[in-house]
């Protein structure tokens, strides 16, 4: 195998005097729409503060490689490397720097919303959970490791150390997670997990990896850990989802991603996965079969491994927003041992949805919060030139052009007639309020339609200054959905319209309904726009952590991490 200690000790020397930068040379993809935790990578620059510069979008990991630049990951040696107090429950290198402090310490202003998802998870697994500590091998007992891939913002993460935290308060049993490696295509994505997580290794491709990878911390080769008890990755989702009008499947050009996470589970057997994926999965096309029979068949054929599939809401497990994922989660029979069948994981699951607690109105942020004056100083920024101004491209014939053509003019004149709507009518948002000044002509006009949609189809009384209605407004109205108190699914390039503010949801408030702890976080280099990213390709906390907690409650671990030299010739 390969020695990395000397190197490793001279990296962490260095990095705790405050002596490294990490440059990495990573693909400039071919520019496109396509974004998202590998759904569509993105060629991002290096920031050297809070505006930097950004790289254009891409195709998609594995996409058409043009050039290759240099990106920076901007590291604060204090945050990665010191060993800040562990919150309670957690131990070890893996916690995160800003989560010293706890709700209760008075320490700390915490401005959104105190999940309870936790404790109610907890309380529904107790009996399992005491179960699971006992005996040598039990929870407590060791470290566990930890390593995921399209690793985005890190939900399974911190999931954990929510659960740890409960595990240390209702079951004195200290909960150690070994971070061994992240890996994510996105520059926000790694500069966001250098920040706030602690994975001994983070790679930047998954499809350039194998036995080996190169690690950005460490800037030289690493061997990539084999063997580690929980695997989570979300492989992209843009070949399944039913917002691609063209959704080729396992005939896109992502299937690599999924081909390469299939590829680690095989060779480097992990004791339990967790894999996620969008309910497009599920769906059938042109009478073919789901897809997700596919992914079933390929994962099961891995030997040694009991595989199962659930689809669930965010909305139904604490979080105010309408966002059906699926999950799949294997356990590695030969390692591990199963203490109650995956068979038998459905009714708990079912048992552990819960009524909303809070609106998703309570998730956003005070007007004269810094956060949100800086995003509307950027957008004042960003104001049209005046009207006398003539761009020279000239607009095609009918309607505005722009980067939807003029179409959108045709259809939205189709949905008001559908409405019984004249084109005279006084409209229901009035011209320039609040945010919606800074608005294409196109979305303006999609706002106007969603409110229309609402007072003739769900609230004949709809006011916009006291409705609380959200609607994503980024897509076309007939795609873009509108709710009361929750919000519609976040994608990496949502605009969540909430009428009675008068705004969209900026990027803190989308990570902080994703359920991460926003107020720790350590959000330094990153722009809105790359918050909103990672909160739209980010796997819900409560969500990913409910399996986790199932996994915890249900699986026991190998006594020591790792695989034996033989196990490759005994698969």
């Amino acid at each position: 195998g390969l020695s990395v200690t000397a190197q490793e000790t001279e990296t962490q020397r260095k990095a705790a005097s405050g002596q490294l930068r990490v440059e990495a040379t990573v693909p400039a993809v071919k520019r496109g729409r396509d974004r998202g935790r590998g759904r569509g990578s993105a060629g991002r620059g290096s920031s050297g503060g809070r505006g930097g510069g950004r790289g254009g979008r891409g195709s998609g990991r594995g996409g058409d490689c043009r050039k290759s630049r240099k990106s920076a990951l901007v590291i604060a040696p204090q945050r990665l490397w010191s060993v800040p107090p562990s919150p309670a429950g957690l131990s070890d290198t893996s916690t995160s720097a800003g989560s010293s402090s706890s709700r209760s310490s008075g320490q700390q202003r915490y401005r959104f919303p105190d999940l309870a998802w936790a404790r109610c998870f907890f309380s529904h697994l107790q009996e399992r959970l005491t179960l699971a500590t006992r005996g040598a091998r039990g929870l407590g007992s060791r470290p566990l490791q930890l390593g995921t891939d399209c690793s985005g913002a890190e939900a399974p993460w911190f999931a954990l150390q929510a659960i740890g935290r409960q595990l240390a308060q209702e079951l004195d049993v200290q909960l150690t997670i070994d971070h061994r490696f992240a890996c994510d295509i996105e520059w926000a994505s790694r500069q966001f997990i250098v920040q706030n997580s602690r994975p001994k290794a983070l790679f930047e491709n998954v499809l350039r990896r194998d036995a080996l990878g190169h690690c950005l911390l460490a800037d030289c080769a690493r061997v990539v850990p084999r063997g580690i008890d929980i695997y989570v990755a979300g492989f992209p989702c843009k070949d399944f989802s039913l917002l691609n009008s063209n959704r080729p499947c396992f005939g896109g050009p992502h299937v690599q991603v999924f081909e390469a996470v299939v590829n680690y589970i095989k060779e480097h057997q992990p004791a339990t996965f967790v894999l996620e994926n969008v309910q497009g999965l599920t769906m059938t096309q042109k009478g073919e079969e789901a897809p997700i029979q596919q992914v079933m068949r390929i994962l099961r054929s891995i030997p040694k491994y009991k595989v199962k599939g659930w689809k669930v809401n965010s909305m139904k497990y604490h979080l105010p927003q309408n966002r059906t994922r699926v999950y799949i989660v294997g356990v590695h029979t030969g390692r591990a041992t199963l203490q109650v069948s995956l068979d038998d994981w459905g009714p708990v699951i079912g048992a552990m949805e819960s009524p909303l607690e809070v609106s998703a109105h309570n998730f956003m942020l005070d007007d004269d919060e810094p956060e949100v004056q800086a995003e509307l100083e950027r957008l004042m920024e960003r104001v049209p030139r005046p009207s006398g101004h003539r761009p020279k491209a000239k607009a095609k014939s009918g309607a505005i052009a722009g980067r939807y053509g003029t179409r959108w003019a045709d259809t939205h004149k189709l949905l008001r007639e559908s409405f019984g709507v004249s084109s005279d009518q006084q409209p229901l948002i009035p011209k320039n309020i609040g945010w919606s000044k800074f608005l294409t002509s196109r979305t303006k006009d999609g706002l106007e339609l969603h409110a229309i949609k609402i007072r003739k189809t769900k609230d004949p009384d709809f006011d916009q200054s006291s409705s609380d209605f959200i609607a994503e407004i980024s897509r076309s109205v007939m795609y873009g959905g509108n709710m009361r108190r929750v919000t519609p699914c976040l994608t990496p390039g949502s605009k969540l319209w909430v009428f009675n503010r008068q705004r969209w949801m900026i990027g803190q408030e989308l990570l902080a309904l994703q359920g991460f702890p926003v107020d720790e976080l350590n959000l330094e280099n990153l722009r809105d726009t790359d918050l909103s990213l990672l909160a739209g390709n980010a796997m819900s906390v409560p969500v990913v952590g409910l399996f986790l907690y199932m996994i915890l409650a249900n699986v026991t671990f190998p006594a020591e991490p790792g695989l034996p030299p033989a196990s490759r010739r005994d698969r």
